[in-house]
Parts: structure tokens; sequence; C-alpha cells
């Protein structure tokens, strides 16, 4: 028997990629239903659909454009042949779920997984939606979450969810050096922030708080400000406030390998995010044995703690990224970090367990 992924946004991102490629290995057999995006889909070990295409305004009625999506699917002879159908998004995926559950395979095990995107905006911004976001997740029989910090949003929104959520985060590029005990703090100053400049990102808070951390210490290292331009009223600011202290540095974009070199000769990454998806950066920091900052009740927070050099700041305040600023630079002696939990491969495990134990191919 196989699982079914649904996930329709597959073509966009290489968290799929990974994971298909690490639950392969571990022997799993399964089909897809993906992105009608253009993509290179030739490294799927099992049958897939592509999607047909919809206007952007079915986008926002995720029942509709599930009925939809769902007769095309019978319309192609799809097959039954699963056990569990894993559905990689709330909306965007999990109504379709239910379609092809009830249609195809109702004693099928359904394991959805809410992500930002499903938290942040659909559900926050798109009210009518809600029926649907809750009647997926009451009809789930486990719904993974990314993050700690997911988990307590979700809570918030109906705490009958609690049995059934499992915690299971991405993973860490393949070429990053993953410790079990990390212990060291990288032994230089300066501060890096890697990000767009786009004002979701919060990099205004951010010079604001380093200009005071320059006024009241002026040992401190240069901020050095690593990624793509945006929007240009916000990138206007932004060179403004970075000319009222002068240790600021605009790198621009760079290859991932050139962002870690970065990571190695910097100390502190800090990142306020008014909201972060998952925010691998900061994995991929303190996998360079940097200390971070984030922020509260965003990305990766609830994974760590201040005694392994992780900081969380209220992106709201000026004074507390500030604060976080100051410790960070202080920052030493570091509690073991244990980063094997992101690796792919204990990623892909923590979702095979999920599964029956029978959809491991023999």
């Amino acid at each position: 028997m196989k699982i079914l992924h649904v996930a329709t946004h597959f073509g966009t991102t290489t968290v799929y990629n990974n994971l298909f490629a690490q639950l392969k290995a571990l022997g799993h057999s399964a089909s897809y239903i993906v992105s009608n995006r253009k993509h290179d889909y030739s490294g799927l070990d099992g049958r897939y659909t592509q999607l047909i295409h919809l206007p952007f305004l079915y986008k926002l009625f995720s029942s509709l454009k599930a009925r939809l999506y769902g007769k095309h699917i019978l319309a192609n002879e799809f097959g039954s042949d699963f056990e569990t159908i894993h559905a990689h998004t709330v909306l965007a995926d999990g109504m379709l779920a239910l379609f092809i559950k009830k249609h195809l395979q109702p004693n099928s095990k359904l394991v959805v997984t809410v992500r930002s995107t499903d938290l942040k905006y659909r559900y926050r911004l798109l009210p009518w939606e809600r029926p649907a976001f809750k009647k997926v997740l009451h009809a789930a029989d486990v719904i993974t979450v990314l993050s700690p910090a997911y988990q307590d949003r979700l809570l918030q929104i109906d705490k009958r969810w609690a049995s059934k959520i499992e915690v299971v985060p991405n993973g860490l590029a393949e070429n990053m050096s993953i410790d079990a005990a990390m212990t060291t703090v990288n032994d230089s100053k300066g501060f890096l922030f890697v990000g767009r400049m786009i004002p979701r990102k919060n990099l205004h808070k951010l010079l604001l708080a380093y200009k005071r951390l320059r006024a009241k210490n002026k040992e401190v290292g240069n901020l050095y400000i690593v990624g793509g331009n945006g929007p240009g009223w916000y990138e206007k600011i932004i060179r403004f406030l970075a000319g009222l202290t002068q240790q600021v540095e605009f790198i621009g974009a760079l290859p991932q390998q050139a962002v870690y070199e970065y990571m190695k000769k910097c100390k502190v990454l800090v990142v306020p995010s008014f909201s972060e998806t998952f925010g691998l950066v900061y994995l991929e920091a303190l996998a360079n044995h940097m200390v971070v900052i984030g922020s509260k009740g965003e990305g990766v927070a609830g994974y760590f703690d201040e005694s392994q050099g992780f900081y969380l700041a209220d992106p709201n305040s000026v004074k507390s990224i500030f604060e976080c600023l100051q410790k960070a630079d202080a920052f030493s002696v570091r509690s073991p970090v244990d980063l094997t939990q992101f690796s792919w491969p204990n990623v892909a495990a923590a979702y095979s367990s999920l599964y029956p134990v029978n959809l491991i191919a023999q």
C-alpha cells in the first residue's frame, strides 16, 4: 500500500524534494498530486498527477477549488491504492485530501501538515475559509506543525486538537554540519542580518536598535546586511537609517555558500521579523556557531532557549531588540545544542513514524 502526498505547492520549494527523497530512502512507496507549474518531477518514485490550471479567484475558495480538482482527478482514474493521505497544507491540500478520502479511500488515514501560510494568511485574512480550515483539522487523524510556536498558535484556535498534534520541523541542507551537542560560539565580533529588505523583515527597527547599541558601546562589531533589495521606498528608509550609524555595510544578495562564510566571521545573527515561515536561516546560523536573535512566537521559537544562545525579541519593540543585541554580544558560554533533529533523514523518520508500518515497501 502507498502514501498519497497531496502537495499542490510542490514545484516551488526544495522542502518537498528533500522530504520525498528521504521517505523513498526509508522504503516508502508513494503517489503524488502536485502543482500545475512547470517543474521537473522525474525524481518522484511513483505515479503523479499535475492539477489543472484554475483562475486566481478559485484560490480564495478552497471548497470550490477542491471539488473542481477532485473531479479532474476522478476523471483521470487516479486509483485508490493508498492507505494514508498526507496533505501538506491545510486548505490548499487538506480540502482536496478530504474529497479524495471520501470518493476513493474512505478508510485511509489522514495526516495534515499546518504551515505558516495556513495560520498567518489563510486563516487570519480569509475569515470565510475558517470553517473549511476547522473541518480539515477535525477530520485529520494526525496534525503536524513545524515548531512549538505554531502548536501554541493552533491550540489558541481549538484546544481539542492537542491530542493529535505532532511537532515535526523542516530540515537543514545536507552540506551543513549537524552536531548533536554543539557548544562553541564564534570568536569574533559583528552582527549579521540575512533577508530581503522588505517591511516584514523589520530591518528598520533593527537599525534603530543597533544605533542605540552603538551609542552605548562604540566597540561593538559592524552590522552586515546580506540579501536582495525590496520596495524602493522601503530601501530609501533603510539606507537613511543606516546612514545614522556608520558601521553598517550593505553586502547585497549572495550565493548560499558565501552567506555561510559571513556566518562564520560574525558572532550574532539578528533577524527580528514580524513573521517567519519556518526560519531556516536561524538553524543555519546555529550550525555555523552563531548566537541568534529571532522573534517571539515566530519561526523556530520554542526549540531553543537563551542558555543555548538563542534570544527572542518582541519585533514591535526597538527596546526589546536592543536588549537582545546587548545580551547576544556578551554571550560566551553555550549549553549544548542538538541539531540532529533537523537533519532530513531524521525529519523523514519522524514523518515515517506517523504512517502505518505496512506502508514500507517490502
